[in-house]
């Protein structure tokens, strides 16, 4: 039998300031007896304050730039939008983002070892908020009383009475935004339902480890009411990346630029990550997902792409539910495709061979097999020709899409078999367990891309080919 995970303390592992948290409580303490000078105080602070970490971030950013520093590439300020679900681990260590926005830092930080589901914290929320239990009786609130009667701080609460307040507007938060919907911090202030300029820039903060994984860093309460309410995305802002995580960009940006299989320094599929998004990609393949997902006859089931290149179609389809095996010869692709796969931290099988090499796809049942662009390929020679009708004749699928080559292209010239997409088409059929086709678009170069499937399946609206129709 497995032993039960133990419950972990929320706060990172680096203890805080306890003389400066100490400082600052005495000081507000004072403030609040005398209303007008805190409001003065305050009026003033919170501006001066916001100038400050805006410029300081600024300066630091050039600095590190004429020093060669890499988080000159980075938009510290930018916005994502991600769901809270793959957010599942903390980092070791606590990145306030006003203090770390955009640093790239190296360490052992960003290790697997605190899962969020696991925290006092989270148990707590879920306890009071979901289940309706009290405050009191969850092991957060006892362990956090008990540091206070010590002389710890936390939260700024000091004694009992301030550690109640704070729970209490912990559950007055799960209960707004499950009222009213989740809000970035700026919409707050734009609302006028915060006044702190600086609070305004606080929205969740996550850092992204060695392997491309989300980790929470800063606003805890937020995200864990996120996760219980099971909202499909939240606004987050990066905090801190990991040297390696930064060298494998870099290194992704040199393959867009370097790549037999790129063109004008671009990725040939997008990099679906959330930090590599804006690496630009070609090849319309947000396109050809979209047309493949309204053509198909499945919601789940098993999918096979040949020719995955980055595995952009197994990520996508891998989000609808299905079952997905990605098959790519270069191995230089196969290095990307794996790491981009564990970025993700997707499930789908990746083959680093040819198609035509591999005799274990062939004891597999398909409901759908992508072909875009590669059959082409393997008529160039005699040899691949044979081989490819033998693939064929021993694939097993419900449906295929087919997206051909243009006959008069340079690359075919000398080709073995250089087919029109119509004869490709009928070449494949013939070959095959298929027997329908439908033409179901074009790309902008003018390449097709057809339906392939059986005839015991329901007939699919589309443009009719050949004989087969």
């Amino acid at each position: 039998m497995n032993e039960a995970v133990p419950v972990q303390r929320s706060e990172p592992q680096k203890p805080k300031k306890i003389w400066w948290m100490n400082i600052r409580y005495i000081l507000r303490s004072r403030l609040r007896t005398f209303p007008s000078l805190e409001k003065l105080v305050l009026t003033i602070w919170h501006p001066l304050k916001y100038f400050y970490w805006k410029n300081r971030w600024g300066l630091e950013t050039q600095l590190r730039s004429l020093q060669g520093e890499r988080e000159r590439y980075i938009d510290a300020d930018r916005i994502y939008y991600v769901s809270p679900d793959k957010i599942v681990f903390s980092s070791l260590q606590e990145f306030n983002f006003n203090y770390f926005k955009g640093h790239v830092l190296a360490g052992d930080w960003d290790r697997l070892d605190k899962r969020i589901e696991d925290l006092d914290i989270y148990l707590a929320i879920k306890q009071v908020c979901v289940d309706g239990k009290q405050w009191s009786d969850t092991i957060f609130f006892q362990r956090i009383l008990k540091d206070i009667q010590h002389g710890r701080i936390h939260y700024a609460c000091r004694n009992e009475k301030d550690l109640i307040k704070h729970c209490y507007a912990i559950e007055a938060l799960y209960i707004d935004i499950q009222q009213k919907g989740y809000k970035s911090q700026k919409e707050l202030f734009a609302e006028k339902l915060i006044n702190d300029p600086m609070q305004a820039e606080e929205d969740i903060a996550i850092s992204i480890g060695r392997d491309g994984d989300f980790l929470f860093s800063d606003g805890a309460h937020r995200l864990i009411i996120a996760k219980l309410l099971g909202l499909p995305s939240i606004p987050v802002k990066i905090a801190v990346r990991h040297k390696e995580w930064i060298d494998f960009r870099e290194e992704l940006v040199l393959y867009a630029r370097d790549s037999k299989i790129s063109k004008n320094n671009k990725l040939y599929q997008p990099a679906t990550h959330l930090d590599l998004t804006d690496i630009p990609s070609s090849h319309e393949s947000q396109n050809r997902f979209q047309i493949i997902k309204s053509s198909t006859s499945f919601t789940n089931g098993s999918m096979l792409d040949i020719g995955a290149c980055l595995g952009y179609f197994c990520h996508c389809f891998e989000d609808l539910g299905f079952d997905c095996v990605a098959i790519e010869n270069d191995q230089q692709t196969v290095y990307f495709l794996q790491r981009l796969k564990r970025a993700e931290n997707r499930h789908f099988k990746v083959f680093s061979n040819s198609i035509l090499d591999n005799l274990e796809i062939r004891d597999n049942h398909f409901n759908i097999v992508l072909a875009l662009n590669i059959f082409h390929h393997f008529l160039k020679t005699q040899g691949d020709f044979e081989r490819l009708v033998d693939l064929l004749n021993n694939l097993h699928m419900d449906e295929m899409y087919f997206e051909s080559h243009l006959p008069d292209e340079s690359q075919m010239e000398g080709a073995y078999q250089n087919f029109s997409p119509e004869e490709f088409v009928q070449f494949i059929l013939a070959n095959s367990m298929l027997d329908r086709s439908i033409l179901i678009d074009r790309m902008s170069d003018g390449r097709p891309i057809y339906k392939l499937y059986r005839s015991e399946r329901e007939s699919p609206h589309g443009i009719p080919v050949g004989m087969f129709s």
